[in-house]
């Protein structure tokens, strides 16, 4: 796999790595409605280490995925490259189908950082590159990373270095940094700034809702592409509505009403193995966002523990459509 066949057609839209989110079943849906890109659920190195039936199952990507990737996050170049020498064994046996491993280096979660992983990394640019050359080394397939503009203070610019240096094909920016969370507004001109230091393709990520998100993004950072990440949960469209609004797809292209866009959920979740009811209720519940009497709709999926009680719910909201 080269980036440089994925960027040959610019701007990419790439579905962003969420915990408890992008399972195979809701990766393929993002597919169906324009996403160029994907990425697993975050994987901790500890956990692939331990070979576990759920780590495999969330460490799975079809064939017919591509381009998409495995999301890792690790302390350390022992335990990211030992994560990777077992991911490659998967690969390798015909289990799972990855195009390249990407490396976590921004979540800001409480549990992550104090394992000193993730956004913990960004206080420390030599350790990322000798993670991510360590990384390349173990690899036979590329390394990409996914950080955020520094710690506490804005040091993308060290970040984009190490990634790069370390081997790293691609680059994704969430464009504020980890003591912001998700408060404040992405900076995207710290993204520019990485843009123009690094010869590496660069996406940017955050506060991105619309096409015009999209838009304003791409305008001042000079990215690639954009990573959508909790938009597409309610709206799994969004990636068809960037590219009608840019004209890069006809209008109206892939409609459909929110029953309908979970009825294809149910499908690849039967198809290719039944996650738990959690992720389908949690899907459904976030179709209902924004729609008219989707607040009665979510108390009533609440109480569903199963699939087809969470499709008659959403039934009642037919008719709106998902572009």
């Amino acid at each position: 796999m080269d980036f440089n066949r994925i960027f040959k057609s610019k701007p990419v839209f790439a579905l962003s790595p969420m915990a408890n989110v992008t399972n195979l079943p809701f990766r393929l849906v993002c597919r169906d409605f324009g996403a160029d890109m994907s990425f697993t659920e975050m994987i901790s190195s500890h956990a692939i280490a331990h070979e576990n039936a759920q780590t495999a199952k969330m460490a799975r990507v079809l064939a017919g995925e591509s381009p998409c990737a495995i999301q890792i996050m690790g302390p350390d170049e022992k335990a990211v490259t030992s994560a990777i020498r077992e991911l490659e064994s998967l690969r390798e046996s015909g289990q799972t189908y990855p195009d390249f491993y990407d490396i976590n280096l921004g979540c800001p979660s409480k549990n992550i950082m104090r394992s000193k992983s993730g956004a913990y990394l960004l206080q420390n640019p030599d350790a990322i590159e000798k993670i991510v050359a360590a990384a390349t080394k173990a690899s036979a397939i590329p390394i990409s990373c996914k950080a955020r503009l520094g710690l506490s203070s804005d040091k993308i610019a060290d970040v984009a270095r190490a990634c790069e240096n370390g081997g790293a094909g691609m680059l994704t920016i969430h464009a504020r940094t980890a003591s912001q969370g998700y408060s404040g507004k992405a900076k995207w001109e710290s993204v520019r700034k990485a843009v123009e230091i690094c010869s590496i393709h660069v996406m940017c990520n955050g506060d991105i809702k619309t096409p015009a998100d999209a838009q304003v993004a791409l305008d001042k950072s000079g990215a690639g592409g954009v990573m959508i990440g909790r938009a597409a949960i309610s709206n799994p469209g969004i990636f068809n509505e960037c590219k009608i609004a840019m004209g890069m797809a006809p209008t109206g292209i892939g409609a459909m009403d929110k029953s309908a866009v979970f009825g294809k959920y149910c499908d690849y979740s039967g198809k290719y193995g039944a996650d738990s009811i959690s992720y389908a209720r949690m899907f459904a519940i976030e179709l209902t966002r924004g729609a008219k009497g989707g607040a009665t709709t979510r108390r009533a999926m609440s109480k569903c523990g199963n699939s087809a009680c969470l499709a008659k719910a959403l039934a009642s909201l037919e008719g709106q459509k998902i572009e």
